[in-house]
Order: C-alpha cells, then sequence, then structure tokens
C-alpha cells in the first residue's frame, strides 16, 4: 500500500482546468444525457473534448 500523498485537484496546479471539466460536465445536457434506463448516453461533445485536452494537458506540465 502506498503512503504517498496526492493533491486535491481543486488545489493542483490543474485546479482551474478540473473545475472547469467538471463544471461542463456536470451541467452539459450533451454530456449529462441518459436513456430511459439512466445510463449515460457518452454522446460526444466537442465542448467537453476541448476541455479534457486541456485538463490533460495541465496534469502534463505540473
Amino acid at each position: 500500500m502506498s503512503t504517498a500523498t496526492h493533491p486535491s485537484p481543486v488545489t493542483a496546479p490543474w485546479g482551474p482546468e478540473y473545475e472547469l471539466l467538471a463544471a461542463h460536465h456536470t451541467s452539459c445536457p450533451t454530456c449529462t444525457a441518459v436513456d430511459d434506463q439512466g445510463v449515460n448516453l457518452n454522446l460526444p461533445c466537442a465542448e467537453g473534448r476541448r476541455l479534457s485536452e486541456e485538463y490533460r494537458m495541465a496534469r502534463h506540465r505540473a
């Protein structure tokens, strides 16, 4: 078991990108679309992909 500590996503260097990505994915009608069973449809969302890429790059730079 590792005892390494990990930064909080909010206080980490990539925090702003994480917050934008989280806010988008919880409010975007495309990203939150579900079927009649409540399963997320994983529809393509250009803005979600862009924010995800920005978050990924910020983590890579940190």
